[in-house]
């Protein structure tokens, strides 16, 4: 049976990882300052995790624990010992325990564009720390697997969707996908603090999940959707779902402004998600959420 260690498991992104490996008939144990962890991560320092690893083997890393961007300007020390150094230490520790291949959730907003045609080839240009910590750690990956002959994959997910793995513990609600359901729901109407005419890419996260399988073909990932709408679309796809509940949702904005250019975002292997499932993700959202939440 083959053995991996995933970070970040009891996020949004994390939960469904674990659970898709543990179903692939994967050994996952876990690694975080979470108690419900298999291995607690308490002292960012490699003499600590290699107690407690110190007879272990793994097949594969996968590091997918981050600050979130509304998280990451909080406390910037600590987002870049959270974001950037926690990458240095499991890189190292990989060397060490001599693991094999090593992926790295990263993001797509270490292009920093919003519009045009971004491939994995386009250039990166971090406009925010959430952006460079994620760069930073990249190149980190790139740097220690090619010195350490570690097969390594970087995946940039645009914006997940998907039906969380536990309710009780989700805690992404200022994620679009979800903020716009829940608004509605609450409140029957979403009200946009923009004119909404700008673009996005959404992606289902069974899609960002498969592409960690890629390790072997691909270096970069981007983990994306099948095309790219306005937030003022999304939002009236949510009021659509609304509608189908009895709900006269409305959805407001805050001036016209002018559209702005088109995003193309795609990937090597063109594996996209495909837009009926985004609609399917949006209804049972509505009967997941709770008027309460």
């Amino acid at each position: 049976m083959k053995r991996l260690l995933l970070t970040g498991s009891t996020g949004y992104l994390g939960q469904h990882l674990k659970e898709f490996y543990s179903a692939s008939g994967w050994l996952v144990e876990t690694l975080g300052r979470s108690p419900e962890c298999d291995y607690q991560l308490n002292e960012s320092n490699l003499n600590s995790v290699l107690k407690i690893f110190k007879n272990e083997k793994y097949d594969r890393i996968i590091h997918a624990a981050a600050l979130n961007e509304t998280e990451i300007n909080d406390d910037l020390c600590r987002s870049y010992e959270v974001n950037v150094s926690l990458t240095r230490l499991l890189l190292e520790l990989a060397v060490i325990l001599d693991v094999k291949e090593f992926v790295y959730v990263s993001t797509f907003h270490v292009y920093g564009v919003s519009e045009g045609i971004v491939s994995e080839e386009t250039k990166i240009k971090p406009k925010n720390d959430y952006a460079l910590t994620h760069y930073l750690s990249e190149e980190i990956v790139r740097f220690i697997g090619k010195e350490k002959k570690i097969k390594t994959l970087i995946v940039r997910p645009t914006n997940i969707y998907g039906l969380p793995v536990n309710m009780e513990k989700f805690n992404r609600w200022s994620l679009v996908p979800f903020a716009f359901v829940r608004q509605a729901k609450r409140e029957g109407c979403i009200n946009l603090h923009s004119s909404g005419l700008q673009y996005r890419d959404f992606v289902d996260v069974a899609d960002v999940v498969e592409c960690t399988t890629l390790i072997n073909k691909l270096s970069v990932v981007n983990a994306c959707g099948s095309e790219s709408m306005t937030i003022r679309v999304f939002a009236e796809l949510v009021a659509d779902v609304a509608k189908e509940n009895r709900i006269d949702c409305q959805v407001t904005w805050k001036g016209e402004g002018n559209s702005t250019p088109q995003l193309y975002v795609s990937n090597r292997l063109n594996r996209n998600s495909k837009k009926e499932t985004l609609k399917i993700f949006l209804r049972d959202m509505w009967k997941l959420c709770d008027s309460k939440i």
